[in-house]
């Protein structure tokens, strides 16, 4: 996924690659909007197994694709095998204590040391990256303000979002009595989104920079998830779930292609890679832990014993989902205005690169 990104950098005009991370979050939208629907299919009319097979024959397609796509390379260097070991198996203990805590308890030595010693082992990652010889992650990219705050709300974002989707789906087959496939059209009003949105973000970032189309997307997203929160009920009607859906869905769109090329136009030009790398990495841990504290959140509030103890656990979780995509706003408020110059990337006013690239001494905000 971030090499996708990477490789759209390397053959768009600088003044144009909004636009084309604008296509890039609508394909994305298609696939999010496909997903729950040939899902929803397949589920229903084989089992919930069939849809790891699915990819198979996709995969396939792809990798007879592939040679008819541009070479890209990047100026990261070597590998860094234990700086990967670290951050995998760090991030491997949070998760895992965050998934299983609230059924073997908190105070279960397994929780207790996947939470701990998960945490030791990303603080050892962050020491690590500032004197291994090739880091994984430079930290010199961290100098930037507009990169690093970019890469919290690539974090926070999928927090929200998906730690919501993914109990929502469960709500309209669970409480509201729909099949898979039922539910998964259902979703189209948020999923579907996108395809609209996500070109018109791409166009307008390449005018107006990508900060203010950020934090519309993030007001948008809080504000759909936050609604749903309040007026979820066992007999709620499906129709009064669409208006928060859209709300939502726009504002996810919105946000996708913006983000990229922020990170992206924050970063060293021979950095594409790892920018790119960055930001889709914290997404993907984002999105773990959304689900994993939601997970926690309905489960201290509420359960499958009954519909009203389904409707409290989801609520308490999109609160929570909620509130954090409101601080997500709130950051990308200090992120200083970019936009794509030249040949290479942009900074704005406040973001100027002072270092020559080839040595990497860093980007200062």
């Amino acid at each position: 996924m971030p090499l996708t990104m990477t490789l759209l950098a390397s053959v768009v005009p600088a003044e144009k690659r909004g636009h084309a991370f604008g296509l890039w979050g609508a394909m994305v939208g298609l696939g999010i909007a496909l997903g729950p629907v040939v899902g929803g299919s397949i589920t229903e009319a084989l089992s919930w197994q069939w849809i790891f097979w699915i990819n198979v024959p996709i995969g396939v397609l792809l990798l007879l694709i592939m040679p008819l796509v541009r070479e890209s390379r990047g100026g990261a260097g070597r590998l860094d095998p234990l700086g990967t070991l670290l951050i995998t198996v760090g991030l491997f203990g949070v998760v895992y204590g965050l998934i299983r805590g609230a059924e073997l308890g908190w105070d279960d030595p397994t929780i207790l040391t996947g939470l701990i010693g998960g945490g030791v082992l990303v603080l050892a990652f962050a020491v690590w990256e500032r004197y291994a010889a090739a880091p994984m992650v430079l930290p010199s990219l961290f100098r930037s303000r507009g990169f690093t705050l970019t890469t919290v709300i690539a974090m926070i974002m999928p927090f929200g979002a998906f730690a919501a989707v993914f109990l929502g789906a469960q709500y309209l087959q669970t409480i509201m009595g729909y099949s898979p496939l039922e539910a998964g059209v259902r979703t189209l009003p948020m999923t579907a989104m996108p395809l609209i949105a996500a070109p018109l973000s791409g166009r307008l970032s390449d005018k107006i920079g990508g900060k203010p189309l950020v934090v519309l997307g993030l007001a948008l997203l809080s504000s759909g998830i936050g609604w749903i929160g309040l007026i979820a009920t066992p007999d709620l009607p499906y129709g009064d779930l669409v208006p928060p859906f859209i709300l939502a869905g726009f504002g996810l769109g919105l946000f996708m292609p913006a983000v990229a090329a922020l990170a992206i136009n924050f970063a060293p030009a021979n950095l594409d890679g790892v920018a790119s790398g960055v930001t889709n990495a914290v997404r993907q841990v984002g999105t773990v832990l959304g689900v994993a504290v939601a997970g926690v959140m309905f489960a201290e509030y509420g359960g499958f014993s009954s519909p009203q103890s389904f409707v409290d656990g989801l609520v308490a979780a999109h609160k929570v989902a909620a509130v954090a995509l409101a601080i997500g706003l709130l950051v990308a408020i200090f992120i200083p205005r970019s936009r794509p110059q030249g040949h290479g990337h942009g900074h704005g006013a406040g973001e100027q690169s002072t270092a020559p690239a080839p040595e990497l001494a860093g980007v200062k905000g």
